[in-house]
């Protein structure tokens, strides 16, 4: 029998002699339990008197290996007054028709109104985030005006100015810039050169005329 035994039995240090296994494993340690967090009371009515009620939990750390259970309640209950509460919020509203702004709601405490005047409801009145819609119309704007040259050479001809309206351009519905975007302007060179022809005309008047003198003398 000493032999079975030892080979069952291995792994202890010592093995008793009478077989009894009574001490030969180490005992759990006894552990007493203790109270958790009492959790956040609640009263059980929204208006009026009621019943405020709170709970606890023996896990902190919990009994084990015979020892004691926590002392006391589990639930602690006591009197309550609610007297004052808010109503529903309002539709929210944004602070712009486009673009990006802050959105607002209200609420009253009046779900019941405070008994007292110096009694309020807990928060606040006012509730704000941020809100975003369509993007806005943005409307054209002219550029700088730019010249180009003159139609002629010399003497009298036609510049144009022109602009473009894109600072900024019309976008999301927004209107197109007014006016014209191209203006004519007179422009004035040096004085053209005369041409052969236009001298050959001058000195054919010229001379004509001087004939026309001589026969006329002639004549009387």
């Amino acid at each position: 029998m000493s032999t079975p035994t030892r080979k069952t039995f291995k792994h202890l240090t010592t093995i008793p002699k009478d077989n009894n296994l009574e001490g030969a494993f180490p005992k759990d340690q006894k552990v007493d339990g203790a109270w958790g967090s009492w959790s956040n009371p609640t009263c059980s009515v929204t208006c009026g008197n009621g019943i405020l009620s709170r709970n606890r939990t023996c896990d902190s750390p919990g009994s084990s290996a015979d020892g004691q259970t926590c002392n006391g309640s589990s639930a602690d209950t006591s009197d309550c007054l609610v007297d004052d509460g808010w109503g529903s919020w309002s539709n929210p509203t944004c602070s712009v028709t486009c673009g990006n702004g802050i959105q607002s709601r209200n609420r009253s405490c009046d779900s019941p109104v405070p008994s007292a005047d110096d009694q309020t409801c807990n928060g606040s009145r006012v509730d704000t985030s941020d809100c975003s819609l369509i993007d806005c119309p943005v409307d054209g704007q002219w550029g700088s005006w730019s010249t180009g040259p003159c139609s002629v050479t010399c003497g009298n001809g036609i510049r144009y100015r022109k602009r473009s309206c894109d600072s900024p351009p019309a976008s999301n519905k927004g209107t197109y810039c007014i006016g014209s975007c191209t203006v004519p302007v007179i422009c004035t060179l040096k004085v053209c050169p005369e041409s052969r022809k236009m001298k050959a005309r001058k000195w054919k008047r010229y001379h004509g005329r001087r004939l026309n003198r001589r026969r006329y003398k002639n004549n009387n």
